[in-house]
C-alpha cells in the first residue's frame, strides 16, 4: 500500500504539471473546470494502468510460454496413450519423454514469472548488478548479446524508482525479443548532478510508438511518470529503438504547490 501510494503521490505531481503551463503565474487558476480533480483521477489512472499493463504481460507470458509447453505435454501423453493401445511400447515412451521435457519447461517458465513478480536482490544488491543479472537471464534464454554501461558511483535508489526502472527494462527487453527481432541491445544508466539516465538500445526492426502501440509500451511511459521521469522512445523503421528514461535526482523539484 505504501509503494503504491508513493507512486500515486510521484504521479499526481506530472498530471499538475499538465495543468499548470511554463507561462503560468504561481497561484493562477489552471484553465481547466476542477484542476484538483482532474489530477487526481489522472494520477490514480496512472497507477491503475500501470498495474493492468503488468496483469497483461503476466498472462501473456503464461500464454506463450507454459500454455503452450502443457499442451504439447497433453498431445504427447495423449499419443503415449494411443502408442499403447495399440501394443507400440517403444513410441509411447517416446511420447512420455516428450511430455516430460515439456513439463519441464513449465516449471522453469513458472519459476521465471514467479520471480519476475519481485525480483529478490532488488533491495539486497546494487541496482546495475540487478539489472545486469536480469539482462544475462534475457540473453541465455535468447542467445541475444547484451552490453552494459553503468557510470560508477550512482546514487541509491528508492524502492519504487527502482521497481519503476526495473520494470521498464524487463519490458523493453521482452520487445526486443517478440517484436523488434533484435540481437544486440544495450543496457545504460549515466548520472550528472541533475538526472539519472537510464536507456535500452536494440539493433532491431524499429518503428515502435507509444502511441498506437502495445500495451508494454504504454506501461514503460505510465511507470516513468509515476515516477516523476521523463520518457521517450527514438526507433525509425529499420534502424532499431532506443528507450530513455530521464529521472530528475533532486526530490524537491517533486514537491506538490503549497
Amino acid at each position: 500500500m505504501y509503494e503504491y501510494a508513493d507512486l500515486a503521490a510521484l504521479a499526481l505531481v506530472q498530471h499538475w504539471r499538465l495543468g499548470h503551463p511554463p507561462d503560468q503565474q504561481p497561484g493562477e487558476p489552471a484553465c481547466l473546470e476542477n484542476p484538483n480533480e482532474y489530477a487526481v483521477v489522472s494520477g490514480v489512472s496512472a497507477v491503475l494502468a500501470a498495474s493492468e499493463a503488468e496483469r497483461v504481460r503476466i498472462a501473456r507470458d503464461l500464454h506463450d510460454g507454459a500454455r503452450q509447453a502443457l499442451l504439447g505435454a497433453q498431445l504427447h501423453l495423449e499419443a503415449a496413450h494411443t502408442a499403447l493401445l495399440h501394443g507400440n511400447v517403444r513410441a509411447s515412451q517416446d511420447h512420455l519423454s516428450h511430455s516430460r521435457t515439456a513439463l519441464d519447461t513449465v516449471e522453469q517458465e513458472l519459476s521465471r514469472i514467479v520471480h519476475d513478480l519481485h525480483p529478490p536482490r532488488l533491495g539486497e544488491a546494487e541496482f546495475p548488478i540487478v539489472l545486469s543479472e536480469l539482462g544475462e537471464r534475457w540473453a541465455a534464454a535468447t542467445q541475444a548479446r547484451v552490453h552494459y554501461a553503468f557510470d560508477p558511483g550512482l546514487p541509491p535508489l528508492e524502492g519504487a524508482q527502482a521497481i519503476a526502472l526495473y520494470r521498464i527494462v524487463q519490458e523493453a527487453l521482452a520487445n526486443c525479443s517478440r517484436h523488434a527481432c533484435a540481437s544486440r541491445v544495450g543496457i545504460s544508466l549515466v548520472c550528472d548532478e541533475q538526472y539519472l539516465t537510464l536507456s535500452v538500445d536494440d539493433n532491431g526492426r524499429g518503428g515502435a510508438t507509444v502511441r498506437g502501440g502495445g500495451v508494454g509500451l504504454l506501461s514503460m511511459a505510465q511507470r516513468a511518470y509515476a515516477i516523476g521521469a521523463d520518457f521517450w522512445i527514438d526507433s525509425p523503421p529499420g534502424k532499431g529503438t532506443r528507450v530513455v528514461v530521464r529521472l530528475p535526482l533532486d526530490r524537491r523539484r517533486l514537491q506538490l504547490p503549497q
